[in-house]
């Protein structure tokens, strides 16, 4: 995966997005924060079909501690200006551009459905983080052995 650095440095989580909405090639965008190690394809594809079921500009979960715009789906053409406008304006909450395009929020049960846990949303910044997510891993390793029948 090629490393780009972020277009206007010190700006957070929004300059990322905005600097992945930029880099894209695609009209559609599936952004996962980097310390989210728990990754839901099946919640990405979910959120991609309502996106285009809908016709909103972006697809954010709902977990139980709250949104989650960095395990989402953003369409390029709406949320790159919009994005830019609010990191222009000092706004640098990721959700602060939301106000300027359609926004659907997948609710805590729509999100449950493919990710029951809420594993997705599990990121990592401190060691003890790293530890509890390694023991979500071992077990999640086990049990796929156990369904596996290895």
């Amino acid at each position: 995966m090629p490393l780009i650095n972020d277009i206007l440095p010190g700006k957070g989580p929004l300059g990322g997005l905005y600097t992945a909405l930029n880099a894209a090639q695609n009209p559609l965008v599936g952004v996962v924060a980097c310390d989210m190690p728990f990754v839901s394809a099946g919640l990405l594809i979910a959120a991609r079909d309502l996106l285009l079921e809908c016709g909103a500009d972006g697809v954010v979960p709902r977990s139980p501690k709250g949104l989650e715009p960095l395990h989402a789906i953003y369409r390029r053409e709406t949320c790159l200006p919009a994005a830019r406008e609010a990191l222009d304006a000092g706004r640098l909450r990721v959700v602060s551009f939301f106000p300027q395009v359609h926004v659907r929020i997948m609710t805590i049960d729509e999100v449950a459905v493919h990710d029951p846990g809420f594993r997705a949303f599990i990121n990592i910044n401190t060691a003890e983080d790293l530890s509890r997510a390694e023991s979500l891993a071992t077990e999640s390793d086990d049990h796929r052995d156990d369904n596996n029948g290895g």
